[in-house]
């Protein structure tokens, strides 16, 4: 989520092998940063890295919901789906590392322009955007050719991503749920 936030505590300039530039966003279970991989400087891509909190690490259920998020996450490739980089789930390192995409999310968009000044075709064309990557999370096959039945369970405004190339991609697998396990 594009959206910057100001916070009380200050930023990590490192986090796993990503170096933190700044904070996108927080929530009760962990922060979200805009980082880069630390390589060398003219081959450093942007990438996003969600980071669990220590008290959300202690707890057990949490811990299993953040590793069924890394996992179900780690499996879609699909041009409408954000791409999932790195999960590091060890200590003391709770993070998963997603591509970074210039834009706002379709809330912000929405709430920006005005949901009635939004050209029919151009709701319609997000609309495709979200449900080809619904539609391929949900067909989505293991190995052995079983459906994995990925629901993602939190679709809404804040959870699309418009980037400025045009792109439309669903992000925050959180509470997605997958009908056989991953």
């Amino acid at each position: 989520k594009s959206e910057l936030r100001s916070t009380s505590e200050a930023t990590p300039k490192r986090i796993g092998r990503y170096d933190t530039f700044l904070e996108l966003g927080a929530g009760r279970l962990g922060r979200v940063y805009l980082a880069a991989q630390n390589e060398q400087a003219a081959q450093s891509q942007l990438v996003v890295v969600k980071v669990l909190r220590r008290e959300a690490v202690e707890d057990e259920h949490v811990l299993a919901l953040f590793k069924d998020e890394a996992r179900i996450t780690t499996r879609l490739q699909h041009p409408n789906i954000v791409r999932t980089r790195e999960l590091t789930a060890e200590p003391p390192d709770y993070l998963l590392a997603t591509e970074y995409q210039a834009g706002h999310s379709l809330l912000e968009v929405l709430r920006r322009v005005g949901r009635q000044a939004v050209p029919v075709d151009e709701h319609i064309y997000v609309l495709t955007k979200v449900l080809a990557g619904l539609s391929y999370a949900h067909e989505l096959k293991d190995a052995r050719g079983q459906a994995l039945g990925i629901v993602h369970r939190d679709v809404n405004p804040s959870n699309v991503l418009v980037a400025y190339t045009g792109d439309v991609k669903l992000i925050d697998f959180g509470i997605a749920r997958a009908s056989s396990a991953v």
